[in-house]
């Protein structure tokens, strides 16, 4: 009997102590790899296994310029990574309130003063699972720390309109979780930080962990790292900013911290007694909420739900202020992890640089790693079938559902666009070839990834990968549509000015006119280079002094055009004049759709 006790501790270390020292050398030579390849400065990372954090160290720099090493108690921004432990506090201090997932959340929003108020029920459900219907309006939620706004102010002035029906789609927005965050705010007489510090912090023994932007303990600002962006061989550091959506994404944390997290998200799910407080709402958090289509992944109250190897993989994102993070969770098998780093990942011009592939890279090779034999979601066997529409109702270009649309944001939303079209008996997305499989069920074969279509009057009006949504854009807002009357207008300006170097055009134009044409040529080659030579986080701060000031440009033009016509009237020669007014009011109707006359800037 004892050699069995003996057998069976020695099997216990075997499989603690040096399967956990393996994958640490692993996870540090890997680390050291990517970080190298990528130029990333440094992070932490943080592993939990059977139960407790089995690895937690940081790895490069928390800050260059002073050479501090990254540890495991450096304290980084982990962006919306703030969502699922927000998610925790609201729904604790929802049950302490008496407030129901499913309650109307209109009567604990009586007192506060949204420029465009929910119009409808909205419920904690649909906001934690992001159905609440909100666009997005990523650009000036953050700030220099001098000019740093609290939560409600910023949120009742700047809360989007809903676009889409509470509960029809999800749609994944920043505002679902700072509106959630701000009514539990509101119903306990509390600010968020300290809720979230006394529900969460506290009985997870996070010390290092806040949602306050400013007043930071010294303890947290002696460790918070910095962030960078790299260009041409070299590093820039950015400054310390604030987030007005705090709940969303202004978390401070480390890896250290992150690690209790998972330890008590691990442990909820493990828990065979009745639950409660805490530990009941962690354990909801890990079961799926929403979905868009019962064939697809879907979210739970603050994570996104994947696949790998027949396991659920829940996991969560997180990009804020050149901070870089991910939190994965996977409670069948015990195990999780948290990663971040400090390189911005955005590139000018849109799109993310080649540090964006550390983070899921190192996703899927811990996946392999640990998943090695297959989970109980066993992958679907999809048999061809014939589409429930012809192969042309599905066709057209879509685009993410959290486009924004009521303020410029709505042009950098036009490239995340995915276009449909017919190939015989097939469809075709890119490159990748769909083929039917069920009622508006389409399989991707490169992927093995489903893709599924809403209808509507005979037509698809979304199409849905996963939990993520993509609505049919309207057809003066299509690419082609957009980039054929770019260029018209951009021949028509171009022949008005060119026109204007000949004395008798320039007479039949007007001296006014051409100006106008001139602005708006000004206007198209400023904005764009502006665009494409900006840092994007420069962005989330708010929207840059010189680009606002180009336009300006449209409205100039058009008042030059329109007094070129009046002095054409007057003198009794309107010849040509009309023509750059014609061309710029176009323009300006045009720019208009696109947020870009400078009334929808927020």
């Amino acid at each position: 009997m004892l050699l069995k006790k003996l057998a069976i501790f020695a099997a216990a270390l075997c499989f603690g102590s040096p399967c956990i020292a393996q994958d640490s050398d692993w996870i540090q030579q890997y680390i050291a790899n990517q970080s190298s390849k990528f130029h990333v400065p440094g992070g932490a990372v943080a592993v939990v296994m059977d139960g407790q954090i089995a690895y937690a160290e940081g790895f490069g720099f928390a800050d260059l310029e002073n050479q501090i090493p990254a540890t495991a108690s450096t304290v980084f921004r982990v962006g919306s990574n703030s969502k699922p432990v927000s998610a925790s506090a609201i729904l604790i201090l929802a049950a302490e309130l008496g407030i129901g997932l499913h309650d109307d959340l209109r009567p604990h929003m009586v007192g506060l003063g949204f420029k465009t108020p929910p119009q409808g029920p909205l419920t904690l459900h649909q906001l934690l699972t992001h159905t609440g219907g909100f666009n997005e309006a990523l650009f000036g939620q953050h700030s220099a720390l001098e000019n740093a706004q609290e939560l409600r102010p910023w949120l009742e002035k700047h809360l989007p309109p809903q676009f889409i029906k509470p509960g029809a789609v999800i749609a994944y927005s920043d505002f679902n979780t700072a509106l959630a965050g701000l009514i539990i705010e509101h119903a306990s007489g509390q600010k968020f930080e300290q809720l979230a510090k006394t529900r969460v912090f506290e009985p997870l023994s996070m010390t290092s962990s806040t949602f306050e932007q400013v007043n930071l303990p010294s303890s947290i600002l002696e460790r918070r790292a910095r962030s960078y962006r790299h260009h041409n061989g070299q590093f820039y550091p950015y400054s310390f900013d604030a987030i007005a959506t705090a709940p969303a994404a202004g978390l401070y944390s480390t890896s250290e911290d992150m690690g209790r997290y998972l330890e008590a998200l691990l442990a909820s799910w493990r828990a065979e007694f009745l639950q409660q407080g805490l530990n009941a709402v962690m354990r909801m958090q890990l079961q799926i909420q929403a979905r868009n289509h019962p064939s697809l992944t879907g979210r739970t109250y603050g994570f996104v739900e994947r696949i790998h190897n027949g396991w659920k993989v829940l996991q969560k994102d997180g990009q804020a202020s050149g901070f870089n993070a991910r939190l994965v969770v996977v409670p069948e098998a015990n195990i999780g992890f948290f990663v971040v780093h400090n390189r911005n990942i955005l590139k000018p011009g849109g799109g993310f640089n080649q540090s964006k592939s550390l983070i899921p890279d190192f996703t899927d090779e811990f996946l392999q790693r640990n998943l090695t034999s297959p989970g109980r979601y066993t992958e679907t066997r999809y048999e061809r079938t014939e589409p429930r529409f012809s192969l042309d109702a599905y066709t057209g270009e879509f685009r993410t559902a959290i486009a924004a649309r009521h303020t410029w944001e709505k042009l950098v939303a036009s490239f995340d666009t995915a276009v449909v079209t017919a190939n015989g008996d097939t469809l075709l997305q890119g490159s990748n070839t769909l083929t039917p499989v069920g009622n508006n069920l389409f399989v991707d074969h490169s992927t093995g990834a489903i893709r599924a279509f809403r209808f509507d009057e005979g037509k698809a009006t979304h199409m849905f990968i996963g939990a993520s949504t993509y609505e049919r854009v309207p057809r003066l807002e299509t690419t082609r549509i957009t980039i054929g009357l770019l260029a018209g207008f951009i021949i028509g300006f171009a022949v008005v000015v060119l026109a204007g170097c000949f004395h008798r055009m320039r007479r039949s134009f007007g001296i006014a006119g051409i100006a106008g044409a001139a602005c708006c040529l000004t206007f198209l080659t400023s904005f764009g280079w502006i665009l494409i030579g900006t840092d994007p986080q420069t962005f989330f701060i708010g929207m840059p002094l010189l680009l606002a000031l180009s336009l300006a440009l449209p409205i100039m033009a058009f008042a030059l055009a329109f007094a070129g016509v009046i002095a054409a009237v007057r003198n009794r020669a309107m010849r040509l004049s009309l023509l750059p007014l014609l061309l710029v009011s176009l323009f300006c109707l045009w720019l208009t759709q696109w947020n870009l006359l400078g009334w929808h800037i927020i």
